[in-house]
């Protein structure tokens, strides 16, 4: 059995921040970008030249965050373009290799009144042992708690203000992101280079979401053809497995509905499979990553690979 993905901290300006952080994870870095240029098929001297095309609208929209990839660049002892593509990934090939079934439930459907929100990360399975959960605590800024970073959103105290950040800042590919906030309000949102399509729980009181479109604008039938096919089954399942539970979801229900086999091995906990790849996840993909989070209480419960085997390690927000 696997060890716990590592935790890594680091506190303090963002020079600071991005310096500690690549000292942690010097070694994980390095092999990641090695892992870019042979998964995209790119030299590392293409890789440093397209980080470099993104980095007009880090300056604009976030650049505090260049300082912290420039610490992060002398933590990892790697140069200032390497540390930048770091951050953008995928988005250097424009590819997209990840599956995900994901989840939120308001406070009214679960056992202790409050929210819980996670998912399983479907990858390739070299990405695993490049992983790690990092707790960050930014001068003046809220700490964050993370595997992986979505630092600018994690950054915003309400789903408002998350919407608001969505719809300043360009993206050049689609993602969903499913949130919740202190106020105990919950939201998926479906985010395209054309702005962000928000949805919400309306009187079911729980959201989830896997691999294709949802939302009116962007859910047709070329979309639905487009997706991988098991994301129209896991979606259904989860849904009903947080349905059968509502009013009594706990975190131990939750851990076994990401450990459920509903249609193996493409189920909500993948497993690898002789079919072929899809554009969102590999035949070789599988669950490296199972998450489910207790924002009121300030913890994370991750697995390193399938949750069907390994166990969740409890990472705390707040030192104790």
């Amino acid at each position: 059995m696997s060890e716990p993905y590592p935790l890594f901290e680091a506190r303090g300006t963002p020079r600071e921040l991005g310096r500690q952080h690549g000292e942690q994870a010097r070694a994980r870095i390095q092999a990641f970008l090695n892992y870019l240029a042979h998964s995209l098929r790119l030299s590392r001297e293409a890789i440093r030249s397209r980080a470099l095309r993104f980095l007009p609208l880090f300056e604009r929209y976030c650049p505090q965050l260049v300082e912290e990839v420039r610490g992060l660049a002398e933590g990892a002892d790697v140069s200032f373009s390497d540390a930048l593509a770091v951050q953008i990934r995928g988005e250097l090939g424009q590819v997209n290799g990840e599956g995900c079934t994901t989840f939120v439930v308001s406070a009214r459907g679960t056992a202790g009144g409050q929210v819980l929100i996670g998912q399983n990360s479907d990858v390739k399975p070299e990405l695993e042992d490049l992983a790690y959960v990092l707790r960050l605590e930014p001068e003046g800024k809220p700490a964050l708690l993370t595997c992986p970073i979505k630092r600018l959103m994690l950054e915003q105290r309400t789903v408002t203000a998350i919407l608001d950040l969505l719809r300043r800042v360009p993206v050049c590919s689609s993602g969903n992101y499913v949130l919740c906030d202190g106020e105990g309000r919950i939201a998926d949102v479906e985010l395209t280079p054309e702005g962000p399509v928000l949805m919400e729980a309306d009187g079911e009181g729980f959201l989830a979401h896997t691999n294709h479109f949802l939302c009116g604008p962007h859910a047709c039938p070329a979309s639905d053809a487009a997706s991988v096919a098991d994301s129209f089954p896991r979606l259904s399942r989860m849904r009903q497995l947080l349905a059968g539970r509502f009013g009594r979801l706990t975190v131990d229900d939750l851990k076994r509905f990401l450990a459920d086999h509903d249609g193996r091995p493409t189920s909500i906990c993948r497993h690898p499979h002789d079919g072929p790849d899809h554009a969102s996840v590999s035949a070789r993909g599988r669950t490296v990553a199972s998450l489910i989070a207790e924002p009121a209480e300030g913890r994370l419960h991750v697995t390193r690979g399938n949750p069907c085997e390994a166990p969740y390690t409890t990472y705390r927000l707040r030192e104790r």
